[in-house]
C-alpha cells in the first residue's frame, strides 16, 4: 500500500479519535485565558511572530514566546500526551501567558519538522493531524507513544521558518500560525466557577470554598467545565456555553431545550438545573462518562439506545420544516437522510457546499438501511458516542447509563446512532462479537418494549435479524463518515470523492462474498480502502468517475 495512502488513514483515523471521542485530560495549570494554535491567513492580526525565530531557524532548541502578543508563549494544554488508541497520543496547544506553572513549548526545527523532545513520552511532532492545512485548523503536538519511526511518515507536518518571524507550513506559505478569536476563549476557569456560584442558590454559599473547574470542551466549538465544589449542592456540574456562531442556526436552541426536555423526563439524561437562553446551561453531573474507557460497556449502550429511540421520533417534524423552509437544498431531503446531521449546523457546514454535492447527499438510497429494525424513524441522539455517555446515579436515572450533549438530537432511521456508535465507539469499531452483543442487546430491548406495548408476547431476537441489522448499519455507517466530513467547513467534499464510496456500497448490496466478509471481521472501513486501491492499480471508474483516493477519508 503506497505511504501516502497508509499516513492519510492514519491519521484521518486518529483526528477522528481526537474530534469524536473528546479525550482531553485536566489541565494541570489552566493560564486565565489561553487561545487556540491555528492557522490564519499570512499578514493577519491574529498571526503570531515567534521572538526566536533566528535561533530555531538555526536548529536550536527555542522556547515558542511571541514577539507579537508580549508575554505570551504557545503552550501546552497538557503536560503528556492523550492516549487515543493504537499508539498515538496528542497534546493541543493554545497560546497564553507563561509562569506560575505554565510553560512554553521548547522546540527544535530540523529543517522540516518542528519537534518537541522534552517530554517524558518521547518525541512529538507539530502538526495539524489530517495535512490539509486550511485556515482555522487548529495545531497540535501529535507523537506515536511506541514506535518513533511511524513520526516522520504519519505527520505531514512540514513548515518552514520565514523571514518576519513567522511559520508556515510548506504546504500553503499563505497561512501562518496564529491564535483563535477571543470571544472563544471568553470564558476561563474562573469565570465558570462564578457563573456557577450565581445561578444555582445550592452553590451560594460556596464562596471562598475549594473550587475544581475541569475543561472537558470537545473541538466543536462549544465549551463545557466540569465544576465541584463540597460545598456546593449538588457537589458537581456541568456548564456548557454555547458558540454564539450556532444561535444564528435555524431552530436551534428550541431544537435543543425540547430534546433535553424529553430524555429528561424520560430519566435519560441528567437534570437541567439553570439556563441563560441559548447562552449557557448548567445540568447535574451525576456520573462519569466512558470517554477514556478503551471498553466502554456494549450490552449497556445498546440497552440505553434502543431507550432514546422509544421517545416519539415526531417531535424533530416542526424543526425540519422550518429547515426545509429556510434552505432549498434540504427540501427534497426524506427523513432518513444523511444530511440532517450536518444540516443542524447548515450555515456553519453546507452554505458554502456546491449545489450538486448539496443534491447528490440529500439522497443517497444505496446507503438506506433495507431492514425494518434499522429503518424505523426515531429520536435520534445524532452524536452517540462515550463521551456522551454516562455512568448515572441517583433517583432521576431510569438506568445505569445516560446521555449527555444533544446538540445533534434529530430523528433519522435507527441505523444513524447504530452506525455512528460501531464507526466511534473503541469498544466496537472492528470488534465483530462486541458488535453483535452491541447490537442484540439493542434489538432485544426494543423487542420487549414493543411487546409490552402491544401486549402480545416476546419473541427472541434470530440470529438472521442481527445479520441484516448489522449489514445494514455496516453500510450506512459510510454515509455517518461523510456527514460527519460535512461538519468541517475546510474540509472538501467533491463529486469525484463521493462516487467510489457509492461505487463500493452498491457493490457489497450485490456481493455474498464482501457481505459475510463483512459480518465477520467488522472491518468494512479497511474494505473501502482495499476497493479504492483496487479500482485505481486496474485504472477501472467508480460511478462515472475515477476513483479519488481521497475517498479515504471517510473512514
Amino acid at each position: 500500500m503506497r505511504w501516502w495512502l497508509t499516513s492519510w488513514r492514519l491519521m484521518q483515523w486518529v483526528v477522528a479519535c481526537v474530534i469524536l471521542n473528546g479525550l482531553k485530560p485536566s489541565l494541570a495549570s489552566p493560564s486565565k485565558e489561553t487561545l487556540e494554535l491555528q492557522l490564519v491567513p499570512r499578514g493577519h492580526a491574529r498571526a503570531c511572530v515567534f521572538a526566536d525565530a533566528a535561533r530555531l531557524r538555526s536548529k536550536q532548541a527555542t522556547d515558542l514566546l511571541l514577539s507579537s502578543h508580549p508575554g505570551l508563549a504557545v503552550v501546552p494544554s497538557w503536560k503528556d500526551p492523550a492516549e487515543v488508541g493504537g499508539g498515538w497520543g496528542y497534546i493541543e496547544l493554545g497560546v497564553g501567558e507563561v509562569g506560575a506553572g505554565a510553560h512554553p513549548v521548547r522546540a527544535t526545527f530540523d529543517g522540516t519538522f518542528v519537534i518537541c523532545r522534552g517530554t517524558r513520552r518521547g518525541l512529538l511532532m507539530l502538526s495539524d493531524g489530517l495535512g490539509l492545512w486550511a485556515e482555522g485548523m487548529p495545531l497540535m503536538l501529535l507523537a506515536h507513544l511506541h514506535n518513533r519511526s511511524k513520526m516522520r511518515v504519519a505527520a505531514m507536518g512540514a513548515f518552514r521558518i520565514n523571514d518576519d518571524g513567522t511559520i508556515s507550513p510548506k504546504a500553503r506559505s499563505e497561512l501562518v500560525l496564529g491564535t483563535s478569536s477571543r470571544e472563544l476563549r471568553a470564558v476561563d476557569g474562573e469565570g465558570a466557577a462564578a457563573l456557577v456560584a450565581g445561578a444555582l442558590a445550592g452553590w451560594a454559599v460556596v464562596g471562598g470554598a475549594e473550587v475544581s473547574v475541569q475543561d472537558i470542551s470537545g473541538m466543536s466549538g462549544s465549551k463545557t467545565f466540569k465544576v465541584s465544589s463540597r460545598a456546593g449542592q449538588p457537589p458537581m456540574v456541568a456548564l456548557h456555553l454555547r458558540d454564539p456562531g450556532l444561535l444564528r442556526e435555524v431552530a436551534f436552541q428550541d431544537r435543543i431545550d425540547l430534546a433535553t426536555l424529553m430524555l429528561t423526563d424520560a430519566g435519560l439524561a441528567p437534570r437541567l438545573l439553570a439556563q441563560d437562553g441559548g447562552n449557557w446551561f448548567i445540568d447535574e453531573w451525576v456520573g462519569s462518562s466512558f470517554e477514556a474507557v478503551e471498553l466502554a460497556p456494549v450490552e449497556g449502550m445498546g440497552k440505553l439506545l434502543a431507550d432514546v429511540h422509544q421517545l416519539d421520533a415526531t417531535w424533530f417534524d416542526t424543526f425540519r420544516h422550518a429547515m426545509q423552509e429556510a434552505y432549498t437544498p434540504l427540501r427534497e431531503a426524506g427523513k432518513g437522510s444523511i444530511i440532517w446531521f450536518p444540516a443542524i449546523r447548515f450555515k456553519h457546514a453546507l452554505s458554502h457546499r456546491s449545489a450538486m454535492v448539496l443534491e447528490l447527499l440529500v439522497a443517497r438510497p444505496e446507503f438506506d438501511p433495507t431492514s425494518r429494525a434499522a429503518s424505523r424513524i426515531v429520536f435520534t441522539h445524532g452524536d452517540f458516542k462515550p463521551g456522551n455517555i454516562i455512568a448515572a446515579g441517583g433517583e432521576h436515572a431510569r438506568n445505569e447509563l445516560q446521555v449527555v450533549d444533544v446538540e445533534f438530537a434529530h430523528s433519522n432511521f435507527a441505523a444513524w446512532d447504530l452506525a455512528f456508535a460501531i464507526t466511534f465507539c473503541s469498544s466496537l469499531d472492528g470488534r465483530p462479537q462486541s458488535q453483535r452483543a452491541f447490537l442484540r442487546a439493542y434489538l432485544e430491548s426494543m423487542a420487549r418494549i414493543d411487546s409490552q406495548r402491544a401486549d402480545t408476547g416476546y419473541a427472541r431476537v434470530s440470529e438472521q435479524e442481527v445479520n441484516e441489522v448489522l449489514l445494514d448499519i455496516h453500510i450506512f455507517a459510510r454515509g455517518v463518515s461523510i456527514a460527519f466530513h460535512l461538519m468541517y467547513p475546510h474540509l472538501p467534499v467533491t463529486y469525484d470523492m463521493l462516487a467510489p464510496i457509492s461505487a463500493f456500497v452498491i457493490q457489497v448490496r450485490s456481493d455474498p462474498l464482501m457481505q459475510s466478509k463483512i459480518l465477520a471481521t467488522g472491518q468494512t472501513k479497511q474494505m473501502l480502502a482495499e476497493f479504492v486501491d483496487n479500482q485505481q492499480a486496474h485504472g477501472l471508474t467508480c460511478a462515472g468517475g475515477l476513483c479519488h483516493k481521497r475517498a479515504c477519508i471517510f473512514q
